[in-house]
């Protein structure tokens, strides 16, 4: 954490592993932790999310604090994906969750690539 403060990053890209499958609560507050000391302590105002603990579709309240203390800070947290003007594929799913039909065309785009025994067991 301090290498990251004493290089006064413009943007920093914060990494995690996936809760609680590869990390445990523990581990999951220390990265928050680190992350609002990012937002505090460095000049950076850009810190883009990335890695494992976006694939859970509840990140975002796990990670209230980050998200509060950056707007609190004038800084943006978001995902590597909104970077880059996209959506992520998290919020994809839960929305295609929410509107099945929405995901048809990615279903039929799977279905035309994938080998037809591709689900089927052995």
């Amino acid at each position: 954490m301090g290498f990251v403060l004493e290089q006064k990053p413009s943007e920093t890209v914060a990494a995690s592993n996936l809760f609680p499958y590869m990390m445990d609560r523990i581990d999951l507050n220390r990265a928050i932790e680190n992350i609002c000391a990012v937002i505090k302590h460095a000049h950076t105002l850009l810190i883009i999310l990335d890695h494992h603990l976006l694939r859970d579709g509840i990140y975002r309240a796990r990670l209230s604090e980050v998200y509060e203390l950056a707007s609190k800070t004038g800084k943006r947290v978001i995902t590597a994906a909104e970077y880059l003007g996209e959506t992520s594929v998290i919020d994809k799913a839960l929305r295609w969750k929410e509107h099945p039909d929405e995901a048809e065309p990615l279903v039929e785009l799977a279905r035309s690539v994938l080998p037809t025994n591709f689900s089927e067991r052995e």
